[in-house]
């Protein structure tokens, strides 16, 4: 599975909107739902400062998330 399929499936599965999860890593406003939508449409890598917070808020492993 890709990295945008392993976030998106591991969002989905913490019954997490996209809006939701940017929230929770920092982002505001409609950034905040736009940037997950980026990540898991694979147009744009998760920042490697973001990376822990994904994988903690989402319960995965950190390496299922680098590239």
């Amino acid at each position: 599975m890709t990295i945008s399929g392993t976030l998106r499936a591991a969002r989905i599965t913490a019954k997490l909107t996209q809006k939701k999860l940017g929230e929770l890593i920092g982002y505001t406003g409609t950034l905040a739902q736009v940037q997950i939508a980026q990540w898991e449409a694979g147009t744009r890598p998760i920042p490697r400062d973001k990376l822990k917070a994904v994988a903690h808020i989402l319960k995965i492993p950190l390496e299922t998330l680098l590239p």
